[in-house]
This record gives structure tokens, C-alpha cells and sequence, in this order.
């Protein structure tokens, strides 16, 4: 994927005696999609394209698992960003979840189709609600599991398993201590990525430690190389200001 969650390979092509030539134009069709996605800080229609094109893509590749998961994280952006209501927003992870099963069962081992699957079956539960949504929780473990199984330093895995410590009651099993170990050790492998940093301060804040967490929120706000550009300049940034606001004060 090249800017986050680990680095997706392009598309193979399903008939071998046209491999060269198609490997070619699987590479640069799947460049040009996940470019344009990128790209969505500039023009959230951004998104919309990069769907169309990866549509494409599938439809004269139904076997192209790669191009399956890079649509799956585009719909969960989808989603985040674009979606205008509630409604609008579980269509959206539901397709997310739906296209990156289909690259599972075309990919069994391949990390990132499974961290995509459950980002979107996460968020999905997430908009529902957590506590309508807990008979997910068992399957997200589930995935997570296998993708630290595959890949112990799966950086957003670690990130995902922080969040989910932090936001089931501790009653049904949240930790806010165990939700900052798995986080630092996400930052720890990848202090780029800025949306740990964000889940991390929120986990701080939680536990009242507001000091530690202005100053994860203030290297998010001075962060010269993020990860994702994107994701920084749309989602990160602003979801910093509004924490830092919310602890004004609090010592």
C-alpha cells in the first residue's frame, strides 16, 4: 500500500501467457487507483474515483486480492470522511468488510486483507455502537491474532488491539494499561504513524495522565514526516486540536 499499513504488492494477472504484459498494466492500474486515493486530502471525489478505478480493475481480475484490499481500506475511508449519516457509513464499512473477505479467501495469509477486514468489521461495530456491537469482539480478536500470527510486528494490529483494550468496559475485559502497552509498542515500531499517537493520548486522558498526553497530541500537530499524509491532514490533525481543547486546563 506503500503509505500505511504495510506494503501491498500489486495485482498478478490470472492468465500466465499474457503474465508480462499484464503484470505491467495490473502494476500501473493499481498505482493509479491507490495514487489517487492519496490523494483525497486535496478533493474527497478522490475517493470516489479510486473506487471506480479499483472496480474496474476487479472486473477484468476477479482473482485480484490486492486490488480487493486496497478497495476494502478505501471504502473505510469512504466511510471516516465521505459518508454523510449514519446509515450512509455501515453500507460503507459493510462493503469494506465484504471485498476484503473475498481477498481472504483468494489470500489467506496476507496481513493487510485481514487487518482491512476487521478495520471495517471494527468500525462498523463501532457505529452501531459497542455495546450492541460485542458479539464482534470475539471475532476481531480472533483476526488480530492471526495477523500478529503471521507478522508480530503488524503495526496497525498492535494500534487496533490498544483501542479495543480502551473501549470495552472493564467489566467484559477493557484495560486502559494493557491498551497503552499495545499502542507504545505500536508508536515504538512506527513513531510516524500519527493516529497512534492520537489513540494513545486518548488512553492517557482517560487515565488522567493529561500532561503525557499533550504532548503526544502536540507532536502529532509538528509531525514533519506522517506516515499518510492524508489521513494526517484530514483526520489526525483536527482529532489533536479537539482533544488538547477538551483537556484545556486539566492538569
Amino acid at each position: 500500500m506503500g503509505a500505511l499499513f504495510g506494503n501491498l504488492s500489486f495485482a498478478q494477472c490470472a492468465n500466465d501467457e499474457e503474465n508480462n504484459q499484464c503484470s505491467s498494466n495490473g502494476k500501473s492500474s493499481l498505482k493509479d487507483a491507490e495514487r489517487t486515493y492519496l490523494n483525497y486530502y486535496e478533493d474527497f471525489g478522490n475517493i470516489v474515483r479510486a473506487i471506480d478505478k479499483l472496480n474496474r480493475i476487479i472486473e477484468q481480475n476477479p482473482k485480484d486480492a490486492e486490488a480487493m484490499t486496497l478497495l476494502s481500506r478505501v471504502w473505510l475511508t469512504y466511510g471516516d470522511v465521505v459518508a454523510k449519516d449514519r446509515d450512509e457509513k455501515l453500507v460503507a464499512y459493510e462493503k469494506g468488510r465484504d471485498i476484503a473477505k473475498r481477498a481472504i479467501e483468494l489470500s489467506p495469509n496476507d496481513p493487510d486483507a485481514h487487518f482491512w477486514y476487521t478495520a471495517n468489521m471494527g468500525r462498523w461495530g463501532q457505529t452501531r455502537g459497542v455495546l450492541r456491537s460485542l458479539f464482534l469482539v470475539p471475532q476481531v480478536k480472533e483476526q488480530l491474532d492471526l495477523i500478529l500470527a503471521i507478522n508480530p510486528n503488524y503495526v496497525p494490529a498492535l494500534d487496533v488491539y490498544g483501542m479495543l483494550y480502551y473501549e470495552l468496559p472493564g467489566f467484559l475485559g477493557g484495560n486502559l494499561e494493557l491498551s497503552e502497552r499495545y499502542i507504545r509498542q505500536a508508536i515504538g515500531l512506527d513513531p510516524h504513524l500519527t493516529v497512534s499517537r492520537v489513540d494513545l493520548a486518548r488512553v492517557l486522558i482517560k487515565r488522567k495522565k493529561y500532561e503525557e498526553a499533550r504532548s503526544e497530541l502536540n507532536r502529532v500537530l509538528e509531525e514533519k514526516e506522517p506516515k499518510l499524509y492524508a489521513d494526517w491532514y484530514v483526520k489526525d490533525r483536527k482529532e489533536a486540536v479537539e482533544l488538547i481543547a477538551n483537556i484545556n486546563g486539566k492538569k
